[in-house]
């Protein structure tokens, strides 16, 4: 009778410790699983889209920097060379006002040698007058 009982309340065991989870419930929890590795999956596909634009955005940053780097170095350049132009332009001023101040000096030297032969040959006329050139 003791192994009857033994007998019976094992079976009744098993039978009760295996039906822990209805199988509706059970079901219900592996579409979950599902779902959860479905969302998983498309996370891990957009978390690896955002790393490849994340790197694509970084190399635009440095390529963008580099860009910057060499126009401002350009601009200085420009900078420079207009400074150098500008340096240029007023030693051509000076230059031009150099050489102005010079034929200036040279029309007034000429009106006064013209004056003193004006005034040399005042009292002579033309006849009396010969012109040769002599040692060049």
């Amino acid at each position: 009778m003791k192994t009857i009982k033994f007998v019976f309340i094992a079976g009744i065991s098993a039978l009760l410790l295996s039906s822990c989870v209805s199988t509706k419930k059970y079901q219900s929890a592996l579409d979950r699983e599902q779902q959860l590795q479905a969302e998983n999956s498309r996370l891990n596909s957009e978390i690896d889209k955002l790393n490849t634009q994340v790197t694509t955005l970084k190399n635009d940053a440095s390529h963008l920097a580099k860009q910057w780097e060499d126009a401002q170095k350009n601009a200085k350049d420009l900078a420079g060379m207009a400074n150098m132009t500008q340096q240029q332009l007023e030693a051509e001023r000076k230059r031009l006002t150099e050489m102005r101040q010079l034929l200036n000096q040279q029309r007034q030297a000429l009106e006064n040698l013209r004056s003193k032969m004006a005034e040399a040959l005042v009292g002579f006329n033309s006849s009396e007058l010969s012109i040769f050139t002599k040692n060049g």
